[in-house]
């Protein structure tokens, strides 16, 4: 039976062109992932938006990969188990994507996809070092993780992919996430609460909520801007015990705000971050994703 072509992001598409270059039938989840690693470093000069890998357990590794080839495998094109993917090539087929990225998704794969995976891996942490930071597999880390000055950081994560999250958290050194939602909830992969709490620690990284220094949604609906911001700054003097355990946990190590804005002029937290200042005296430094890098705010 002739399937219809689903409707598929960029980054889909080019994985599923990574398939269509593998000859066998079944590989190694870790094959899978070092190959579009190695890719993503290929494409990297090239405008496109391919997956971004964080520094795990056995090397590069994408929860946002990860999460669409679940998807694959839900709607039967691939199989899955805990460490090997098989593929449908009669699907793959039917499908035939092609993107202006061919001759770089044919020349990476068809380059490693018969390479034993240790030396796959060794090939990678002597290429790419920062991935080796976190390895289960190598007995001294190559690189270790920095750590930021002490200070007030604060970042938003709309136009943040999980993995470019968690890179930027590590590239930085932040050593703690404060989650200053009323509702640690998102329809953006990885960003729910309980998400955050179980993984984040596993990159040296802790996840503590303090959900009463959000802004609850029904005074969003009722309020303008100017309204909401005024109301929030009356709230916070009713909050004192919040404010104090915030202080305390950015004094402690490096700790950054973190909300769903892009923009912090549009956020709570950067009224939230000015009043912590005056508490603490820190310099407040907000991740600027246009430029990707840390800004001082000066107010």
């Amino acid at each position: 039976m002739k399937l219809g072509r689903p409707n598929l992001n960029w980054k889909q598409k080019i994985l599923l062109d990574i398939f269509s270059h593998l000859d066998n039938e079944e590989y190694s989840r870790l094959k899978v992932f070092k190959i579009a690693f190695l890719l993503s470093r290929k494409l990297l000069n090239r405008k496109t938006n391919f997956y971004n890998f964080v520094p795990y357990k056995y090397g590069p590794y994408s929860f946002e990969m990860d999460k669409d080839l679940r998807a694959f495998k839900n709607n039967g094109w691939i199989k899955m188990q805990d460490k090997s993917i098989s593929i449908n090539k009669d699907i793959i087929r039917q499908f035939s994507f092609e993107t202006e990225f061919e001759e770089e998704v044919c020349e990476t794969t068809v380059k490693y996809k018969s390479i034993d995976e240790t030396n796959l891996l060794d090939f990678i942490y002597k290429g790419y070092p920062n991935y080796s930071q976190n390895s289960l597999l190598v007995k001294q880390p190559k690189v270790e993780r920095q750590s930021a000055e002490i200070s007030i950081y604060t970042i938003g994560y709309q136009n943040l992919s999980i993995d470019m999250f968690i890179n930027v958290l590590i590239e930085k050194g932040i050593k703690t996430v404060l989650d200053v939602r009323n509702k640690p909830l998102s329809y953006k992969y990885g960003f729910n609460y309980y998400w955050l709490n179980k993984y984040l620690p596993e990159f040296g990284t802790k996840y503590i909520g303090i959900p009463e220094l959000g802004i609850e949604e029904k005074y969003r609906k009722i309020f303008s801007q100017e309204q909401l911001w005024k109301h929030y700054l009356e709230s916070l003097e009713v909050k004192k015990d919040y404010l104090d355990r915030a202080c305390d946990i950015i004094k402690e190590q490096p700790t950054v705000l973190m909300c769903f804005e892009m923009n912090p002029e549009d956020c709570h937290r950067l009224r939230l971050a000015k009043k912590i200042n005056k508490i603490i005296d820190l310099p407040i430094i907000n991740y600027n994703i246009q430029q990707n890098q840390w800004k001082k705010l000066n107010y």
